[in-house]
């Protein structure tokens, strides 16, 4: 089976309405924000878009600022990385599937939703900082 069957595959293991179209599957994760799932040209990747929070003016140089730090922190971040796109905070990472198997396919989409979740909670809060020690979680997104 090819990489492309394999994520369609997984996909329909989460949720049987799940697929990609066009190489691309949007997850509705809660009512207000979705995932994007998108598969690369050559079917070697999967990268992954998950909406934070929105950038208002009034807090963008805070978001920014913390942005750029949290990047920096990938103890916090387990290999994923934040960017600004059409005002909006975004949380992104990139899965290599040459190893990837369904277990570390289903690891990986848990581990990022919850760490959506738990970004967009720390951004609507301005008092208390991200850290490693607020993460509820220690697995690593990639294999290895």
């Amino acid at each position: 089976m090819d990489r492309e069957s394999n994520v369609k595959y997984w996909l329909r293991n989460i949720n049987e309405q799940l697929t990609l179209i066009d190489r691309r599957c949007h997850m509705r994760v809660d009512e207000a924000h979705s995932l994007l799932v998108q598969l690369s040209e050559d079917g070697q990747e999967l990268l992954l878009h998950g909406e934070i929070t929105d950038i208002s003016m009034k807090d963008e140089l805070y978001i920014l600022r913390s942005s750029m730090v949290l990047n920096g922190q990938q103890d916090t971040m387990k290999r994923c990385w934040l960017a600004t796109h059409q005002n909006k905070l975004l949380l992104i990472h990139e899965l290599s599937l040459v190893d990837c198997d369904e277990i570390d396919f289903e690891n990986t989409m848990n581990n990022f939703i919850v760490l959506m979740s738990t970004l967009r909670t720390q951004f609507s809060s301005v008092s208390e900082p991200i850290n490693e020690v607020t993460m509820p979680y220690s697995q690593q997104f990639i294999k290895g």
